[in-house]
């Protein structure tokens, strides 16, 4: 079970990771809603595995257009997508550092950075004539030590 200041601490990493003082978590025992500027994005989870622990951020960014028939059969993110999920991720977030890699051997999904540092994974996920992208930032608990 988690405490407040654990969860204290990871918003303090994040905040300072993003440099952006308004990201904020509430209170939850195993789990924390994440907020920016008061509106909800994600939130982290408290995981354990073989005693290590560890907290996994997690956003569901939704596109705001409609796939059509050719988008249906096209997989992977494209470079526009790409741009696309940067600008709102640096709105939200609010930091200009973070950049998504493509890469060939993994269509669905791009490599997630700050300031070159590697920090986790975006996933395209397409459903029902939908598309989403789920962002997964892992966090160790040596990083918020």
């Amino acid at each position: 079970m988690a405490n407040s200041a654990e969860f204290a601490r990871v918003e303090q990493f994040l905040r300072s990771k993003f440099r952006n003082p308004e990201i904020a978590l509430g209170e939850g025992e195993d789990s924390a809603e994440m907020t920016v500027r008061g509106r909800r994005h994600g939130a982290v989870y408290r995981v354990v595995d073989e005693g290590e622990i560890s907290y996994d951020l997690q956003m569901m960014i939704r596109s705001r257009r409609k796939m059509d028939q050719d988008d249906e059969t096209a997989s992977g993110i494209s470079e526009e997508e790409r741009d696309g999920l940067e600008r709102h991720l640096h709105t939200t977030l609010g930091h200009q550092g973070l950049e998504l890699a493509l890469d060939d051997s993994s269509p669905d999904s791009a490599e997630v950075s700050v300031d070159g540092e590697f920090m986790g994974v975006i996933s395209k996920i397409q459903d029902e004539g939908a598309t989403s992208y789920d962002l997964h930032i892992s966090i160790l608990d040596i990083d918020i030590a």
